[in-house]
């Protein structure tokens, strides 16, 4: 492998900490950087998932039916790496529901070589109500703020102060599901636009939250987002669903300019406890390794790379995840006993997991480097 990720950083002592990260290639150093690392995200994940085991062995049905129908004849054809255009693949590294995914020899990324076509992406995700669901609940609503986009705007506001001395001016939250965080920032009395395709999403935001959010391709109308004065830009769960995030990031430096400005990412990491869960019990999967959904998985080192390329300087990393609960409702579902599923056991096991860096997601955030 041509890339190379080195970490320098001193016993864990607590959920942060400051790390040099170096990313070299071909043994030249593409940059080193000081990065502030978190660790642990404290939410109680039952009041989002449903605890029920028939219930998920029913999704997890469905969701095998419908993914094994879909990618069954689906013929490989992504030949490059989606974050470093490497041709250089190694064979299938991971198959499930009939779709394969494959890792690039250069910097680690793992995507999948049989995916949907970006049209076809497109069309699903513009017309799925059943995908969309799980963001289009109504009495889901004040859950998923308080557990989930409450904590990522005030770590996100946290990030962007300490770097800059002062709030963002003016977000633009893309992808933005049924704007939860939109609702969340204008409540704090901040500025924010959020860009969405699903017609249900949309539908959502105007009914419960008043809010009009841009049906626009941010691809082709960049330009449009650009005039907007926007000094951060967020893709909480939408990196991984595109297929060209190079690209994505590329054309956000443009958006934000040479302002001081920032980006915010969420993205699936593949070295982990929910990974090897999932490799275990492959014909169970509801979320993670869900390729439709996840059609990217990142290392460490294919973030990175990813984050570099795209003419951004690595700030900020926050680690966690549900990879306990995925262990735990995989084991109980093989067991047929709701016990294991308890509040406690998956807290403390989550946060073992977290401290290590075998969660299952990450938050970074990167300072745009555009001298336009």
């Amino acid at each position: 492998m041509s890339k190379q990720l080195f970490k320098t950083k001193p016993y864990l002592s607590s959920n942060f900490q400051k790390e040099i990260w170096e990313l070299k290639d071909f043994n030249e150093i593409s940059f080193r950087e000081e990065v502030n690392v978190f660790y642990n995200k404290k939410f109680d994940i039952l009041k989002l998932k449903n605890n029920n085991i028939d219930d998920f062995n029913q999704k997890a049905e469905t969701i095998s039916v419908s993914r094994n129908q879909l990618f069954k004849n689906k013929n490989d054809h992504i030949f490059e790496c989606p974050i470093c255009n490497s041709k250089e693949i190694e064979k299938e590294t991971i198959n499930i529901y009939n779709a394969k995914y494959v890792q690039c020899s250069n910097c680690s990324h793992n995507f999948v070589r049989n995916r949907l076509t970006n049209e076809e992406l497109i069309n699903f995700y513009t017309n799925s109500t059943n995908y969309q669901s799980t963001y289009t609940n109504e009495a889901q609503i004040q859950n998923r703020i308080d557990e989930i986009y409450k904590p990522k705007l005030d770590w996100v506001l946290n990030a962007f102060e300490k770097k800059f001395g002062r709030k963002p001016k003016r977000i633009l939250d893309v992808g933005t599901g049924s704007g939860h965080f939109v609702k969340m920032c204008l409540d704090e009395g901040i500025t924010c636009d959020g860009i969405e395709v699903s017609k249900s999403g949309l539908d959502f935001a105007k009914k419960n939250f008043n809010i009009d959010l841009y049906d626009k391709d941010i691809f082709s109308n960049w330009e449009f987002f650009k005039t907007k004065d926007y000094d951060l830009i967020t893709f909480w769960g939408l990196i991984e669903h595109v297929t060209d995030p190079l690209k994505l990031l590329k054309i956000s430096s443009k958006i934000l300019g040479n302002n001081d400005s920032m980006i915010v990412g969420s993205v699936p990491r593949l070295h982990s406890l929910s990974s090897f869960i999932q490799r275990s019990f492959p014909e169970k999967i509801i979320r993670h390794l869900d390729p439709l959904g996840h059609i990217q998985m990142f290392t460490d080192l294919s973030l990175s790379t990813l984050v570099h390329d795209s003419n951004f300087k690595l700030h900020s990393l926050w680690y966690f995840g549900m990879d306990s609960y995925e262990l735990l409702v995989q084991l109980a579902s093989f067991s047929k006993s709701n016990t294991l599923l308890d509040k406690q056991i998956i807290k403390e096991l989550q946060f073992l997991m977290d401290i290590n860096t075998l969660s299952d997601s990450m938050i970074f955030t990167a300072t745009n480097n555009n001298d336009e």
